[in-house]
């Protein structure tokens, strides 16, 4: 239809288009910084959770999936009427730290490229759910809408996508509450206690390993969490969840013996019930296992597993930013026929 062509070769999609184009590109120039580094990955999330939030409107369309949890982007909340009072919302102090001057400062270069990347992105999807809402509403025969209120009105609302749930590190579905039971199958996993218990005989466990030795608790490492359970007596693959902790907020470990240190940042993402909120106290963890090799594995595997996530997470992000590199490498210019076109709708 004419709006949809006449969409297309808008001077401002483009300059939209080319804009975003930009700052990721920027972003992607400063994300393989060795002075930024493994940091891009973390200030992207910071930023997406500081954009992005749970609704609960969104969260109750869909009663039928009720562990399904909504995250959007209120992009009212970023108009400038909103941040008067606060200057460093989309700018950088300083004319020395602007990105087209070459900021030596690369850090705070990074930061800002995220934060407009993503602050175009979420205005672009915007615009894009506005255009699809309105050329799916247009009766073919006479060139007017259908449900004209709803059409004309701009939602400032995006849902978040695939993408940034992923990059955020975002929970769409609830996990394990703390108290409830878990299954071992399938699973890797490591018998272990906490550093204040005596340490019994223990054995460390792989996925796919028996043995009739019982100890105070399972440590579960899967692809993004940590679990501190319980063993439930009387069956040997079911366990309470302790505590729930997310691979993303796992800063480094380091052993001490049969002594396992873990650090965690954002202790309050981390749940835990209250007869053993020892678990993680002031942003560390601390297991004890059978020996120091036992120890050792475990630290090993959950490198692994950390390595594994932040790879993925990075991959993510390049994949992002590649694709809205793309949107914006091929400028559209107006076709004077979809010029006519559109006056001609726009008298209809």
């Amino acid at each position: 239809d004419p709006f949809d062509r006449y969409f297309q070769t808008s001077e401002w999609i483009a300059a939209l288009d080319a804009s975003l184009s930009y700052f990721a590109a920027y972003s992607r120039t400063l994300s393989q910084s060795k002075n930024v580094g493994d940091l891009f990955a973390e200030f992207t999330e910071m930023e997406i959770r500081r954009r992005y939030a749970q609704d609960a409107e969104e969260t109750h369309l869909h009663p039928d999936h009720h562990d399904d949890i909504a995250w959007v982007c209120h992009l009212h909340n970023f108009f400038p009427s909103n941040l008067i009072d606060d200057a460093k919302s989309l700018i950088i102090d300083g004319e020395d730290n602007h990105p087209a001057a070459g900021s030596s400062n690369e850090i705070e270069a990074a930061k800002f490229a995220i934060r407009i990347t993503l602050h175009l992105r979420c205005l672009k999807k915007c615009i894009e759910e506005f255009r699809e809402r309105c050329s799916s509403i247009v009766d073919p025969r006479s060139n007017r809408w259908y449900d004209q209120d709803d059409c004309v009105s701009f939602r400032t609302t995006q849902k978040a996508d695939d993408a940034i749930l992923v990059i955020g590190g975002i929970q769409t579905t609830r996990l394990p509450r703390v108290g409830t039971d878990i299954d071992l199958r399938g699973r890797t996993f490591f018998r272990g206690s906490l550093p204040t218990k005596a340490s019994p005989r223990m054995t460390s466990f792989r996925k796919g390993t028996n043995s009739n030795t019982v100890s105070d608790l399972a440590i579960v490492i899967d692809p993004s969490e940590v679990y501190v359970t319980r063993p439930k007596r009387g069956d040997p693959n079911r366990c309470t969840v302790l505590a729930a902790i997310p691979l993303r907020t796992v800063v480094a470990s380091a052993t001490e013996g049969a002594l396992l240190h873990v650090a965690i940042r954002r202790q309050e993402n981390v749940a835990a019930t209250q007869n053993e909120n020892n678990i993680v106290k002031n942003g560390k963890m601390t297991l004890r296992f059978e020996s120091n090799a036992t120890s050792l594995v475990v630290k090993e595997c959950l490198d692994n597993y950390c390595s594994a996530y932040r790879s993925r997470i990075a991959s993510e992000i390049d994949d992002m930013l590649q694709k809205l590199m793309s949107e914006g490498s091929q400028p559209k210019s107006p076709d004077p026929e979809n010029q006519e076109e559109w006056a001609d709708f726009q008298g209809a």
